[in-house]
């Protein structure tokens, strides 16, 4: 504990005050041992005058046992006293057990009975309850320090008379006081030396570890400088080169660090996952470029916690729970704003400074779940109701209606009906299924969009006439021509033209266009239907999306139409694009890369 204390006031001074004080102190310390020796000294004479006065009790005793009888009279008692006083050369009282004094060998006769009373005298007290006592006090009268002994005679349960002896210590007194003033003198002589010796070390040790100081510094801000600079002491040679060592070392070290320091930003920075690490408060003290694009925060997340740069209570309360009861903790989020994305989260303690946390985008995969679960519903309920008129169909001939010829075929047109209604379901399922597996690629040849164009129309033109709608063509008097496949482009164009006509009243007009623009071919079909409300329309191009499902299946629709003309248009590295106001009809339009025109001008109309 001392030296605990001893060396936290060390550090707090300067070299020259620690120094004069390590002196000071052994100064000190020898001087109160000096002080504590002169104390010895003086009990050890005290003691050995105790023991001569006892010596002498017995013989007094002795003589005032035979005066019993005049004890209680200071004229008997006194000279009695100055007898025995003057052949002892000390000073000799005799009191009674009241107190009272009967007899002093130094105070006349007809002083005695003006003496206090003695009954309070320490040494008096003791004789009276133990038998004997001492002690030591100053006398005003004599101007010293006197040595006192009493002995009682008789027993303390049947006093008789106390005899006390008392001695000068004047020749002890003044030796104490002379020792007292040579330690004084050395104490002052031993502080003005360590003072002196203190300013001499710190002199020249001072400057040495000034220089060696303005060294270190210099070493901090410019590196490692080679050379040593000259030393008088070896100490201080020795701690310069144990420095120059050290830095030599430390820049090593250093170098080290900040390699690896640059090669995990490198390593971070590079990952697709989001990494967040915070400190034990949760504080976040990095982030990596991929979580802040996953995450977009508002504000700069560094120094903040998760809620505050994120708005992520779930986070916070992971991180929290990590830090606190150091265990790995997995949770999903999904992050706000226009871009919403589903994250994956692993949290895990580090070393019990923070914790770390990984981001994974997990947002593909849940949209592909989704549609998954999606398909399975779309498809089951899209193959019930065929199934359903087919089983009930066949019910109702098994139970007779095979009898009645007209009410056979009905049920029997029925069954057709559903049946190719079943067989386009599948063959739209599997047409998309290839196209999103890449198993039905396009082949790679020019294509001329106005045959395309011509075929499409032919296909259509008698379910267009059969509604009595007017389908029209705008086609350029050139070729316009892409690379692709020509059955797949045909087919996307007919899905375009059948939902047209489907979704457009009798009288209503259908038009098919084709155009360059630049280095694209634009093919656009526009019709006067019903429309489609704009909250409809980023979901259109979906598997089993319809707007209007019960207009749909009347119209024997699948709902893979619109999702097999994306997967074309974009297998062919196009897009598809559509507009639409309820009640005012719409417009799809496909672009594709073309291949450049042959012999372009302007457009001709037909009707």
């Amino acid at each position: 504990m001392l030296s605990k204390i001893g060396g936290w006031v060390l550090k707090r001074f300067s070299l020259r005050t620690r120094v004069f004080l390590v002196g000071s102190l052994l100064v000190v310390f020898f001087a109160a041992w000096g002080f504590h020796w002169l104390a010895q000294i003086r009990e050890d004479m005290v003691s050995h005058a105790s023991k001569y006065l006892a010596r002498q009790q017995p013989l007094i005793k002795e003589l005032l046992e035979a005066r019993k009888a005049q004890w209680d009279s200071p004229k008997s008692m006194d000279p009695l006293a100055d007898w025995l006083g003057s052949g002892l050369q000390l000073r000799l009282t005799l009191i009674l057990p009241d107190g009272r004094v009967v007899g002093d060998s130094q105070v006349e006769l007809g002083q005695v009975d003006l003496l206090d009373n003695h009954g309070d005298r320490a040494e008096v007290r003791d004789a009276l309850r133990f038998g004997s006592g001492s002690s030591v006090r100053y006398s005003k009268t004599l101007g010293v320090d006197l040595l006192y002994v009493a002995a009682l005679v008789g027993s303390p349960e049947n006093p008789g008379m106390v005899v006390r002896l008392a001695v000068p210590l004047e020749e002890e007194t003044a030796a104490a006081r002379e020792g007292y003033k040579r330690i004084l003198a050395g104490l002052i002589l031993g502080l003005v030396l360590s003072g002196a010796a203190a300013h001499l070390v710190a002199r020249v040790t001072g400057k040495e570890l000034g220089d060696l100081a303005r060294k270190a510094r210099q070493m901090a801000q410019e590196g490692t400088q080679e050379g040593e600079f000259p030393v008088e002491l070896c100490e201080v040679g020795n701690v310069d080169r144990a420095i120059t060592s050290l830095g030599y070392h430390m820049e090593s070290k250093i170098r080290e660090l900040q390699d690896a320091r640059d090669s995990m930003e490198t390593l971070i920075e590079g990952m697709v996952e989001g990494v967040l690490l915070t400190d034990k408060e949760g504080r976040i003290l990095l982030v990596n470029k991929a979580l802040k694009k996953l995450m977009e925060p508002r504000v700069d997340p560094m120094g903040r916690t998760a809620a505050e740069a994120f708005r992520q209570a779930d986070l916070q309360e992971a991180l929290e729970k990590c830090i606190s009861q150091a265990e790995i903790i997995s949770l999903e989020i999904r992050t706000s704003g226009a871009s919403a994305k589903a994250l994956e989260v692993h949290v895990a303690p580090v070393g019990g400074t923070g914790a770390v946390a990984v981001f994974h985008d997990v947002t593909e995969r849940k949209r592909m779940e989704e549609m998954r679960r999606d398909l399975v519903a779309s498809v089951s309920h899209e193959l019930r109701t065929p199934v359903a008129a087919v089983r009930a169909s066949v019910e109702t001939l098994l139970e007779g209606a095979l009898e009645e010829p007209a009410q056979a075929r009905r049920f029997f047109e029925i069954i057709h009906r559903h049946v190719l209604r079943l067989q386009k379901i599948l063959e739209d399922l599997l047409d998309l299924s290839r196209l999103e597996s890449g198993a039905l690629g396009p082949r790679r040849e020019p294509v001329r969009l106005g045959d395309i164009a011509e075929a499409a129309l032919g296909a259509v033109a008698e379910l267009a006439q059969a509604k009595g709608l007017e389908l029209s063509k705008e086609l350029p008097q050139g070729q316009v021509m892409v690379k692709g496949d020509p059955r797949q482009l045909e087919q996307a164009l007919v899905n375009l033209l059948e939902n047209a006509v489907n979704y457009t009243e009798p009288g209503g007009r259908v038009s098919l266009r084709v155009s360059l623009e630049g280095a694209e071919a634009h093919i656009a079909v526009q019709d006067t239907g019903v429309g489609i409300p704009s909250e409809h329309l980023p979901r259109i191009f979906e598997r089993f999306y319809r707007v209007d499902k019960n207009r749909s299946r009347a119209m024997g629709g699948t709902g893979l139409g619109l999702s097999i003309v994306k997967h074309v248009v974009q297998s062919h590295s196009g897009r598809v694009d559509v507009e639409s106001s309820p009640g005012k009809g719409s417009i799809f339009r496909i672009i594709l890369p073309a291949l450049g025109p042959s012999g372009v001008g302007q457009p001709s109309s037909t009707g």
